[in-house]
């Protein structure tokens, strides 16, 4: 057995929104970090965290908490996790990152809020899912790459992200429990604060969540201010009845309010945006006879979203002043069942979700009716069935098969003016499908066999076939602007003909520990068909229109970690990911391919402290493509070297601090957004933040 440490460090180019704050409040805590031992001496001394060796991990799966000490601050949750391998971050500029897992992204990707599906109320993803997610609003955060299981919905082809809350499970303790965090630093983030406070007599619960954060501007390692300001309030409150450890009932209503976002990678900025989530769900345990578990969740989500590009940004000159008000409604939910049938468990049931989307681009002196609907009353259906068993062949073997029936439905409003239905400009052809209602049946299946080898080496070995339907933006979507003559032109237009994406997967791994070294690694491989490509093609007067179109693809990548115990207090980590894209025709590249990206490391651990440093890397980007317009050119290869520390004050107190990007390295990630011409080369991908210093407190009671 070796002792170490437990938690990973978050890489900095993808971690977070930074900007100048006061000071002294950043002094005060770091002083704090650098200071409690002395304060603390007498505490009794904790034990240090022990691994077995024969701990192995699940290489596709990994699991943070907002508790980890050496987990840099970051705007939203994208920060954070893309300290996985394998994971990315595609950066806007502060908040609302998009977040990439294994060369995917967008709606190939599942994300869910505590059982909750949200979609974004911008065509332009300034609000995709993860940005309505903190770190600290959750217990737990999951990520679990490429396809592990089919009961999390339809799609999932990249990976599933699940935030979770153990609401009820923590509620078997009487009494009033919580935590608590607050942290900063020197580079966009001037302070974010939560609280977490649970009261409950062993059956009745009531929990409350709330966290605040203000952004400002960073600067890049040339000392250039990037646009990235923003402010993001939430608050949740959750309410429950525990019947017994395995039974109870739960609602919960969840409001998040971000004002004032500024994006300079986009024509526009959000000058709010506000979600408020509705969740009714209750589950029984232990029951006799065929069923033993029974699980029905059902919830609404209602964006309100209003952006511009007049209020945080001065108007170009010659340019005209817009506004964009936005809606999104998505409502779902599941039935699950459980039965157990000897070694064999299995989990069935029904799941549904509908998406309402509207938007329109209006200017101050035009208010009705809009210059063109982005979303023109958009709505997008899913109604599945799914089966997944999964059997304990021997105390070695375990063999998972899954089996799921999709029904998707598309359609939209082809009343209003000034759409893809209806604008003059639209080509005949585009008009008459986009009125006509669409719908399609897909099945999704799933077949994985898990194999223990010893004590110190296991595997697994997956297939899996899944269904993508497009969005309302692949679907519906109507961005129009003017030629250098001031004639208006379509710059940006759906597809109604688009066929759902059909993804064929196989996925190989394993893990290992052998005496002071544990590592895992996976390789996957995705043959696409009807694969969904963002490209450039001629529409009307515009030669470079952006168009939906379907092609045949494939995906295949490797990623993995590895950690060395040099002595019981002292040991070295490195993680390593690569994915490459291409169309299957011609060998086309696919857009906005990562490259080679890993991070290797050097970690101190004793019983209170632990302190790092390490180098994140990439590799120069030259497998790209320039004929769709989302890859300018290559993008060069980069290191840039982080440090760390963190003090364990008591065992439910901790604080810790780091600089990220030590020697102020101007660099950005290949998957960035290009700059909106108004704030820098719209050739260049926006930067990644310079040198930051961050610190954090955060404890429980």
């Amino acid at each position: 057995m070796v002792n170490l440490p437990t938690t990973r460090t978050a890489r900095p180019h993808h971690s977070r929104n930074l900007c100048p704050r006061k000071p002294s409040a950043l002094a005060t805590a770091v002083a704090l970090a650098l200071f409690a031992p002395g304060i603390f001496a007498a505490e009794e001394a904790l034990p240090p965290i022990t691994i077995a060796a024969d701990a192995l991990i699940d290489p596709n799966t990994t699991s943070m908490t907002p508790n980890d000490p050496i987990l840099a601050p970051g705007a939203d949750v994208t920060d954070q996790l893309s300290s996985v391998a394998g994971v990315w971050t595609s950066r806007k500029s502060g908040h609302g990152n998009d977040l990439i897992i294994r060369g995917q992204r967008n709606n190939q990707l599942n994300i869910w809020l505590d059982g909750a599906s949200i979609q974004g109320a911008c065509p332009n993803r300034m609000d995709p899912p993860t940005s309505f997610g903190t770190l600290m609003g959750y217990d737990r955060i999951v990520v679990d790459k490429g396809v592990s299981s089919l009961q999390y919905g339809a799609g999932g082809s990249g990976g599933t992200v699940r935030m979770e809350r153990d609401t009820a499970a923590l509620a078997e303790q009487t009494g009033i429990q919580g935590k608590v965090d607050y942290s900063l630093n020197s580079n966009g983030l001037n302070g974010q604060s939560g609280a977490d406070v649970l009261a409950s007599n062993g059956h009745a619960y009531l929990r409350a969540i709330g966290t605040m954060a203000n952004g400002s501007n960073y600067t890049d390692g040339n000392g250039m201010e990037v646009p990235a300001s923003y402010k993001q309030r939430t608050g949740a409150l959750i309410a429950g009845y525990r019947f017994d450890d395995a039974s109870g009932v739960e609602a919960s209503v969840e409001r998040n309010r971000m004002v004032d976002v500024r994006y300079a990678a986009l024509g526009m900025d959000s000058v709010f945006d506000n979600a408020t989530t509705y969740r009714l769900k209750g589950w029984l345990g232990n029951l006799s006879g065929s069923v033993s578990a029974l699980k029905a969740e059902v919830y609404q989500t209602k964006v309100d979203h209003l952006m511009d590009n007049y209020t945080l940004r001065p108007v170009p000159l010659g340019g005209m002043k817009m506004y964009s008000p936005a809606t999104a409604k998505t409502t779902g939910g599941r039935v699950t069942l459980t039965s157990n049938i000897g070694p064999v468990r299995v989990d069935y049931g029904l799941d549904a979700i509908r998406v309402e989307r509207n938007a329109g681009v209006f200017t101050p002196t035009n208010t009705m009716p809009p210059m063109y609907r982005q979303w023109p009353g958009t709505q997008l259906d899913q109604i599945g069935g799914f089966s997944e068993a999964t059997w304990q062949l021997s105390a070695a073997d375990t063999l998972k098969g899954g089996l799921r029936v999709d029904r998707f439905s598309s359609r939209m409003d082809s009343a209003l003016g000034n759409s893809i239905a209806t604008d003059p400009l639209v080509p005949l052809a585009t008009k008459n499908s986009a009125k006509i209602d669409k719908s399609q049946s897909e099945v999704s299946v799933l077949l994985r066999y898990d194999h223990q080898f010893n004590v110190n080496l296991k595997g697994y070995a997956g297939l899996s076939r899944t269904t993508i339907a497009p969005d309302a933006t692949q679907l519906y979507s109507l961005l129009k602007g003017k030629n250098a003559l001031g004639q208006p032109l379509i710059a940006q237009i759906g597809n109604p003909d688009l066929n759902p994406e059909r993804h064929n997967q196989m996925n190989v791994g394993l893990s290992g520990a052998n005496g002071a070294l544990t590592w895992d690694g996976s390789i996957y491989y995705d043959r696409v068909n009807n694969y969904i490509l963002q490209d450039r093609a001629a529409v009307g007067s515009n030669p470079l229109a952006t168009v939906y179109r379907n092609i045949n693809a494939e995906l295949y990548g490797l990623d993995g970690s590895a950690r060395y115990a040099l002595t019981d207090i002292l040991s070295v980590r490195g993680q390593l990911a690569y994915v490459r894209g291409k169309e299957t025709r011609d060998s086309r590249n696919l857009p906005q391919m990562p490259p080679v990206t890993g991070t290797v490391g050097l970690d101190y651990t004793q019983s209170k402290w632990q302190a790092g440093a390490s180098l994140d890397f990439a590799a120069r980007a030259t497998e790209i493509d320039t004929q769709s317009g989302l890859d300018k050119g290559a993008t060069g290869g980069f290191g840039v070297a982080n440090l760390y520390v963190a003090y364990k004050v008591t065992p439910r107190w901790q604080v810790s601090t780091g600089i990220d990007n030590v020697f102020d390295k101007t660099y950005s990630m290949h998957v960035n957004r290009q700059y909106s011409a108004l704030f820098g080369n719209p050739n260049l991908t926006v930067n990644e933040p310079g040198r930051t210093v961050w610190a954090k407190v955060n404890g429980s009671f």
